[in-house]
């Protein structure tokens, strides 16, 4: 809606979206979308990657289905890339990087661990413990931290309004 050609990289969902600006391309797996991001992100001046999209994956395949028995058996896992790391590392100085976290405790000391970390321009911060906030409603209430040390806190609001308030604040940031 503020113009900007949209390519949409999204994992299974019921989202059915468009629009004349919106190109969406839909991925089954964390190696998926490890590609489709790293195929696009040199082109983009403004990235944003709102969700991890699994953080492990089983360390072996079993093609066939495990049976029930008596015997013990276990899943091993294994870590998957990490591609808002690796976007931030590997973007250029022009782009402009927003992550996301979702925590559960400290929440703002992680969130702001990860915006260094993860070498981010801005993240935004999701509480489950806001009452009204979260999965399975339409409000949310978040903070928004900047690389500078700038901190923007959003009233609890609808998620429309919210993702408007997000866009406002990256292009205030946004030097492109």
């Amino acid at each position: 809606d503020l113009g900007a050609h949209v390519e949409l990289i999204l994992g299974p969902t019921a989202l059915d979206a468009s629009h004349a600006n919106l190109k969406i391309t839909r991925i089954e797996s964390t190696e998926e979308m490890h590609k489709e991001v790293t195929s696009r992100v040199n082109a983009a001046d403004i990235i944003i990657l709102a969700a991890a999209v699994s953080d492990y994956k089983p360390k072996e395949q079993i093609a066939e289905k495990q049976k029930q028995s008596k015997d013990d058996w276990s899943i091993e896992l294994v870590p998957t890339v990490d591609i808002l790391s690796e976007v931030g590392e590997t973007r250029s100085q022009n782009q402009f990087l927003v992550g996301f976290a979702l925590e559960t405790q400290n929440e703002e000391q992680y969130a702001q661990d990860k915006l260094k970390r993860k070498k981010l321009d801005m993240i935004v911060l999701n509480s489950l413990k806001s009452k009204g906030a979260g999965f399975g409603v339409d409000t949310n209430q978040v903070i928004i931290f900047h690389k500078d040390n700038n901190r923007v806190d959003l009233p609890l609001m609808s998620k429309r309004e919210v993702a408007d308030q997000i866009f406002e604040q990256i292009l205030s940031k946004y030097e492109g």
